[in-house]
């Protein structure tokens, strides 16, 4: 804990001013994952149309260049990133909340298929197989999902 006195208003020891830097650092890249998120989402939203030419722009490229300072081949990595995430709700929270960073996300992307995906992938792959197992959570119990994985 910091404590008063000695060199200045709080002095701490190297191993409290580590974890505390530590902390600081942890809570900004949360935040930028979630920053990260919301300015790819405005960025896909005047993609759409012609929302950039309304603002004087002639595309997404000049208006992250000019007005956030950003490469216009980074915003549309973000833009194509955006409405990924968009079909992925799950790992778009994760983002949001800091579990995930931007950068894990876009390398995670092409594994975190939808349901409809993973069912024409695993009807695909069954459709050599001689044997199938279906495995039950039986605190979840058998649902509609379980029903049709075991017909497929």
């Amino acid at each position: 804990m910091p404590e008063r006195g000695g060199g200045g208003l709080f002095s701490f020891d190297g191993g409290q001013a580590a974890l505390l830097v530590d902390g600081l650092l942890t809570r900004v890249a949360r935040g930028r994952g979630a920053l990260d998120v919301a300015m790819a989402e405005r960025l896909a939203d005047m993609a759409t149309g012609a929302h950039v030419l309304r603002l004087g722009w002639s595309g997404t490229g000049d208006y992250a260049r000019e007005v956030l300072g950003i490469a216009p081949r980074t915003a549309q990595q973000m833009i194509r990133t955006a409405r990924e995430l968009r079909a992925r709700p799950l790992l778009r929270e994760a983002v949001r909340r800091g579990d995930v960073s931007s950068r894990r996300a876009v390398a995670v992307l092409p594994l975190a298929v939808g349901d409809e995906e993973f069912t024409r992938n695993m009807v695909t792959a069954a459709s050599t197989a001689d044997l199938a197992v279906v495995l039950l959570d039986v605190s979840r119990g058998v649902r509609i999902q379980t029903l049709r994985h075991a017909y497929l």
